[in-house]
């Protein structure tokens, strides 16, 4: 998205270089993502939309289903759950024309979003985007014939020079915010995760919503996704807090046994014993052809860089706002940090970074910080480590505004300016 942005903005008057630590999307990693309306929108606005691939690659969702172990409803937690709106579809009225504009959230084999991605972003910019596909950042230094510019060491031994700017969109373990930002690793917050795949579509779960079971110690949550080839498979994953299976464990000990994948099914199976015979975590660990992944979920304060941008490098998305996957804006927020990026780098130029880091970290952070408390509030019983973190819904819009229709977006103007045209 950033790349795009930067393209529209710019055009030939800006070289475009991606690094990919990987050799390419890989396919069996990841979970689903959740193409959320906001990112819709600002695709829209870049004149590069997704729908059209959204609709062949994914599912849409109209909203979360919540069930107690046994699939029997919860209607409380339900309508706590749906109250902010996560996974419902947004409508806004377009000003001039007074029609509905009206998008949905989509569900989505993040590796495949990842690829389509990428498609988009290749006819988008003409393909002028210079991909280096296995790429593994380890150095960034000053560039020898400029010292305004920086030069990218890469763990195969190839030197890139000359850059004038730097945006790490590399995640929540971030190496551009590593040599150039802070030492501030990435704070577990108590949840862990084990993760497999149903190779087909399974009638214990609701293909058009986000399906949340509650367990005693643990939530199951799952959703049908399309894998590369377009068959539909199943999603699960149990989200397990510390405080259950911590104790007499170690912190180091207990990460050690989290992101261990030595036999994640035997941990899958361990977790689920707690349930009932017949639950439905149960018949979705009986089913499982794939089990992937055990790990903990991690998270990064916006807070905790007083700057997400300085001299010539600057940090977007999980770089500098990782958040828990509960409000399903991860994406979405990346985005629109890429969107505002593009518009104030143009607005001030580049030989005034700063300015346009600033303003662009300014107009983005109560927008993050909403959606951070949303996440925080819908997180499964037991994984904060206080109920302090809980905060009213009320609160949360005075505290930060009402991010949640498609007006708050960022790109909401753009994309009316072109509707109305």
């Amino acid at each position: 998205v950033q790349a795009i942005a930067l393209h529209k903005k710019f055009g030939d008057g800006v070289e475009l270089h991606l690094f990919e630590r990987e050799d390419k999307f890989e396919m069996t990693r990841g979970v689903e993502l959740e193409a959320a309306p906001a990112l819709q929108l600002v695709m829209m606005a870049l004149e590069a939309p997704i729908h059209a691939k959204l609709a062949e690659w994914s599912f849409r969702h109209h909203d979360s289903s919540v069930r107690d172990c046994m699939g029997d409803p919860l209607p409380h937690v339900q309508e706590i759950i749906s109250a902010d709106g996560t996974n419902q579809p947004r409508t806004a009225k377009l000003p001039r024309s007074g029609e509905d504009l009206t998008l949905w959230p989509h569900n989505i084999h993040r590796a495949v979003f990842m690829k389509l991605m990428y498609e988009t972003m290749m006819e988008a910019t003409d393909g002028q985007v210079r991909m280096h596909w296995g790429h593994k950042l380890v150095e960034i230094r000053d560039s020898d014939e400029d010292p305004a510019r920086k030069s990218l060491v890469f763990d195969n031994g190839e030197v890139h020079r000359e850059f004038d700017l730097i945006i790490g969109a590399d995640g929540v373990h971030s190496k551009v915010r590593q040599l150039l930002f802070d030492q501030h690793k990435a704070e577990h917050v108590g949840a862990n995760i084990v993760y497999g795949i149903v190779n087909k579509p399974v009638d214990l779960v609701d293909r058009e919503t986000f399906n949340i079971i509650c367990s005693s110690d643990f939530t199951t949550v799952a959703s049908e996704h399309l894998d590369e080839d377009q068959n539909v498979t199943t999603w699960w994953a149990i989200v397990h807090p510390d405080r259950e299976a911590g104790k007499g464990y170690t912190p180091s000990e207990y990460r050690a046994f989290w992101e261990s994948q030595a036999d994640v099914e035997q941990l899958a199976r361990n977790l689920v014993r707690s349930d009932p015979e017949g639950s439905l975590a149960r018949q979705l660990v009986d089913m499982t052809t794939q089990f992937r992944y055990s790990g903990q979920f991690l998270e990064r304060d916006p807070d905790t860089l007083v700057s997400w941008g300085s001299q010539n490098a600057v940090l977007i998305g999980d770089a500098a706002h990782a958040m828990q996957p509960w409000a399903g804006a991860g994406a979405s927020l990346a985005a629109e940090d890429g969107f505002v990026l593009a518009e104030k780098i143009h607005e001030h130029g580049f030989g005034n970074l700063q300015q346009a880091f600033d303003e662009c970290q300014a107009a983005r952070k109560e927008r993050v910080k909403f959606f951070r408390q949303i996440t925080q509030n819908n997180t499964p019983a037991g994984i904060l480590p206080s109920d302090h973190q809980f905060t009213p819904f009320e609160r949360t819009i005075e505290a930060f505004g009402d991010q949640r229709p498609l007006a708050a977006s960022p790109a909401w103007d753009q994309v009316v300016h072109m509707l109305d045209k």
